[in-house]
């Protein structure tokens, strides 16, 4: 298993068939007191935790639909970077 939070140390280069992917959901920026909340129980249950590659001119906390998308274009492209651009229109 993967989980996908925004406030995950290393960045999601691959994705590959024989694994679960969950995606975060739980994230407020705003919110100090639950700062990486998501990851430190993932971690807690020993689950590895990745993040997007950051996409220049948003803020970084993307939403399910955004996620979704960006892995299946990498499905596509076999490339996170390029499926991230394309995601996001900047090719």
């Amino acid at each position: 298993m993967i989980y996908l939070t925004s406030d995950a140390d290393k960045v999601i280069e691959n994705i590959y068939h024989d694994k679960v992917y969950i995606i975060g959901a739980v994230v407020d920026p705003e919110d100090k007191e639950r700062k990486n909340l998501t990851k430190k129980r993932a971690e807690a249950h020993g689950i590895e935790c990745r993040r997007f590659p950051t996409i220049e001119g948003i803020d970084n906390v993307l939403n399910i639909r955004d996620c979704v998308m960006i892995m299946c274009k990498y499905m596509e492209l076999k490339n996170m970077d390029m499926a991230v651009n394309e995601t996001f229109g900047e090719n």
